[in-house]
């Protein structure tokens, strides 16, 4: 944007309030597990002692003015991204056959191509969104330049990324806001054969002083069957601020699927199987988290933070592995510029009841990782 200032389409651009920017991550990791795949399950650094390029994003936005009570106002984003990351936020029926057939360590995919309508007159603002967004809900964050730690907390390296459809959120007073939508399902295109119609409920409380904010999610309500990701997930989020320099946050959640086919079984490509009773052809299967976030801001340009999680695959169709796992991350955060910052963390991941690290191996797993964020 600065070097389109002053140019006839940067004019243009500035006179709708329209922004193209950006960032470039990188990162690598030092591991006790080995080579490709060894670090799964954990996300999104999967090879194990290895450097890659985990997104390059252009964003293409208008952002509506929402705190108005003039006028009504729109606004809208397109966003690319290219990387290693492409595997994390993949929708069934865009871009998909990169991973589900070809399994390609680098991929592209548009996480977000919606549209948004501003309505002031409803409740005490209404946001109208169409098209594909982030799902509701979450602490962490898909696009790294919001997400908190280089790398990803187990239970939301398993549950929805994104899905295709329509979303109102109201703001009903000074502390309250709701929102309903319908969409394909989780990371589903409408136009695929696994689509079918979804529920997205979610309320939030705010209090007063902002200190604290509370968050429900029914985010993804339907026949709950076996498909490419058709998992229905039920969100607890908390948020507290102690101080200007200290939070804590939480994140619990159920998420299940039905009919899932029973290893050895058929299954469709991007879905895992599940470790159904003996017998059994197919079972319903579900996964359970936990997980509180401590950060603490040192200094205008540096924070540090904790995060720790236990994960519950029961039936081991989100991770391939029926075990519980526990995760726990010590990150620091440091912007040497106001466009460039680097994430270097320590981090530790057991699975209780399997060998499920280094391409099944280990129980345990250490590494040492660090990325680097340069926005443009």
């Amino acid at each position: 944007m600065k070097q389109l200032d002053g140019t006839p389409f940067g004019n243009r651009l500035k006179d709708h309030n329209v922004e193209i920017w950006g960032w470039v991550d990188a990162g690598f990791n030092l591991s006790t597990s080995r080579g490709a795949n060894g670090n799964y399950p954990a996300g999104y650094d999967f090879d194990a002692n290895a450097v890659q390029l985990n997104q390059a994003v252009l964003y293409i936005e208008r952002v509506p003015d929402t705190v108005q009570k003039d006028h009504m106002d729109w606004g809208f984003r397109v966003s690319g991204l290219y990387g290693t990351d492409y595997r994390e936020v993949t929708m069934e029926g865009i871009f998909s056959n990169q991973l589900t057939s070809q399994n390609a360590r680098y991929g592209y995919t548009l996480p977000n191509l919606y549209f948004d309508v501003y309505d002031p007159s409803i409740g005490q603002g209404s946001n109208l969104r169409v098209g594909r967004y982030t799902t509701l809900g979450d602490i962490e964050a898909d696009l790294n330049l919001q997400n908190p730690f280089d790398t990803h907390s187990m239970y939301y390296t398993y549950d929805p990324f994104t899905q295709f459809g329509a979303v109102l959120s109201t703001r009903l007073s000074k502390n309250w806001m709701a929102q309903i939508g319908l969409n394909a399902g989780n990371d589903v295109a409408p136009w695929e054969k696994d689509a079918r119609p979804t529920v997205t409920a979610c309320v939030q409380y705010s209090s007063d002083s902002s200190s604290d904010n509370v968050y429900l999610c029914a985010n993804g309500t339907n026949d709950a069957h076996y498909g490419f990701n058709n998992v229905n997930l039920y969100q607890f989020m908390y948020y507290h601020k102690f101080t200007d320099r200290l939070w804590i946050a939480t994140e619990d959640y159920y998420e299940f699927q039905t009919h899932v086919p029973a290893q050895g079984q058929a299954t469709i490509p991007g879905a895992n199987p599940a470790s159904c009773p003996a017998g059994l052809k197919q079972c319903s299967a579900a996964a359970s988290a936990a997980s509180l976030y401590v950060m603490y801001r040192l200094t205008e340009k540096d924070y540090v933070g904790v995060r720790s999680e236990f994960f519950d695959d029961q039936r081991g169709q989100r991770t391939g592995f029926a075990t519980r796992y526990a995760e726990s991350t010590f990150g620091w955060t440091h912007w040497l510029t106001d466009q460039i910052e680097v994430r270097p963390e320590i981090r530790c991941d057991h699975s209780f009841d399997a060998t499920a690290f280094d391409n099944g191996t280990k129980r345990s797993q250490l590494q040492f990782a660090a990325d680097i964020l340069m926005k443009f």
